[in-house]
């Protein structure tokens, strides 16, 4: 969301070519060239804020997001000199963050959901539940994912909030591997009931 306010920013696109896939290489070219939001033909626009778990660059009048892909590219040393690094958390992001969400909302013209997710404190193997070992990690970004949540809820009027706390649990066999945020089926399950409700 940080990244939604400023200008674009000239780089070197060339750097980008490193970046493994096309996925992570169209998210940071759009995410570098302010790319607006669009919700097309959609029915309603999810906004999930797991995925904020980025630093921010900044010289004051653009940002841009220290993703894995943007950071492993080296894309940074073409930018331009006077690009301070922002530490999520701290009180000039929260700001940022703020602004990013007032800036977004300016392309909204649908029905809009909030997925309030947090990070589970669980795994699931063979339908037995173990405790994730960073668990220190995990209460710092459930702690901020908090902030994030109740400043979003702010400056956004949604038409529905999606939680399914009790079924926060980490899925060892997801097929993207397993994290605290790669849930086991039933959330998923439980989330897409809540949308569905919410349509009819």
């Amino acid at each position: 969301m940080c990244s939604k306010i400023g200008g674009k920013i000239d780089y070197d696109s060339m750097l980008l070519n490193s970046i493994k896939t096309n996925f992570q290489r169209r998210m940071v070219e759009w995410d570098l060239g302010k790319r607006p939001f669009t919700s097309l033909n959609s029915d309603f626009v999810l906004i999930d804020l797991i995925d904020e778990r980025f630093d921010v660059f900044t010289n004051g009048e653009s940002f841009a997001t220290r993703s894995q892909a943007f950071f492993n590219s080296s894309v940074l040393k073409s930018m331009g000199a006077g690009y301070n690094r922002i530490e999520r958390g701290s009180e000039q992001h929260l700001e940022f963050f703020r602004h990013g969400v007032r800036k977004f909302t300016t392309f909204l013209d649908k029905p809009v959901f909030f997925h309030d997710a947090r990070w589970a404190e669980m795994y699931r193997v063979n339908q037995e539940n173990f405790d994730f070992e960073n668990s220190g990690k995990i209460r710092d970004e459930n702690a901020l994912l908090g902030s994030l949540s109740e400043i979003i809820q702010e400056e956004i009027s949604f038409t529905k909030i999606l939680r399914a706390p009790s079924l926060t649990v980490g899925d060892a066999s997801h097929k993207w591997g397993p994290a605290s945020f790669h849930y086991i089926p039933e959330y998923y399950q439980e989330i897409n009931k809540q949308i569905l409700q919410s349509l009819d």
